[in-house]
């Protein structure tokens, strides 16, 4: 097993004490697999991917076991987390033009990985920035190398950020909304671009998005989190194609139809996210749930164990994974 998480919690200071933002959540990921994690903003997508990076908030609070190749990374110490990430595990943040340094050169960054997992030259990392840079298929790679960020279009931007998260050739790859304010044909070229590399590297690839039809096309297996929890988990195929989860029915319904007539109105999810609590209890979806009932709101959240290697986590499915 390449990456293995039990039971993660995540909390948060605030001025009114801890919030807790992701709660009990597990699943895994075995080498060449691939994992989407999807949900509105403020689902505790990004918040479960820095935690495996080790690049969380100051103050947060992490409970729970994440083992990359049984190794506990919560348990890890600064100067460890530097060794693997870069390294064994590479990261695409969700907006390159924030994530790249404006003050150095595209290509000394994307090098830079190279210069210190690697301890080659300089030099040396610079032609193999460039080289990748022409991997990702950037039309002009030597331009893109000397060039500084904000001299780069966004989708020049995210294909040099990925070649930098590529350059030690990770065992995993967090892809955090790779696309971000690209527009629709560029996305698609980014994710085919990722699709490809990942077969290419035999990278393991966990990828969070808000976008299903994403999901469904570039995943093997996906996570529905809401309120920080996870709702419902299995073969992503499976689950959005036949999804039993109240939420992630929901979240399929509010998709754009293709064919819809022009000016229809996108079916919203009524009520807004419920804040983050201390202690969570219940089922976050309680109250935004049309089958919401009285102990929806208290009652801790059952695991309800399907066939295919499905969970869902609600107390209105029954064991035969039927929405009652």
């Amino acid at each position: 097993m390449l990456l293995s998480v039990a039971d993660l919690a995540i909390d948060l200071p605030t001025p009114d004490g801890p919030r807790r933002v992701v709660h009990d959540v597990s699943f895994s990921l075995e080498a060449s697999d691939s994992l989407g994690v999807v949900g509105e903003s403020g689902s505790g997508k990004t918040m479960t991917a820095l935690a495996l990076m080790g690049l969380l908030p100051d103050g947060a609070v992490v409970s729970g076991a994440l083992r990359f190749e049984g190794v506990d990374l919560a348990g890890l110490g600064e100067r460890a987390l530097q060794k693997l990430r870069g390294d064994r595990i590479g990261m695409i943040f969700q907006e390159p033009m924030t994530a790249l340094n404006p003050l150095h050169r595209v290509g000394r960054q994307v090098g830079e990985p190279l210069v210190v997992h690697r301890g080659i030259s300089r030099a040396a990392a610079w032609e193999q920035a460039v080289d990748l840079l022409g991997r990702v298929r950037l039309r002009d790679p030597e331009r893109a190398a000397r060039a500084y960020p904000f001299a780069l279009s966004g989708g020049e931007r995210q294909r040099a950020m990925i070649a930098m998260a590529l350059a030690c050739s990770p065992d995993l790859l967090i892809a955090d909304e790779p696309t971000t304010a690209l527009d629709v044909t560029v996305q698609a070229r980014i994710l085919d671009l990722l699709a490809s590399l990942s077969a290419q590297f035999e990278m393991a690839t966990l990828l969070v998005s808000h976008d299903l039809a994403v999901v469904a096309r570039h995943c093997h297996q996906v996570l529905v989190m809401y309120g920080g929890t996870v709702m419902e988990s299995g073969p992503a195929d499976a689950v959005l194609r036949d999804a039993r989860h109240p939420y992630t029915r929901a979240l399929l319904a509010a998709r754009p139809r293709a064919g819809a007539p022009r000016g229809e109105r996108l079916q919203a999810i009524a009520g807004a996210a419920a804040p983050a609590r201390a202690e969570p209890r219940g089922c976050p979806f309680a109250g935004r749930c049309p089958l919401t009932m009285d102990a929806c709101h208290a009652a801790p959240l059952p695991t309800i164990e399907l066939a295919g290697e499905r969970r869902v986590r609600c107390l209105r499915v029954g064991p035969d994974g039927r929405l009652a």
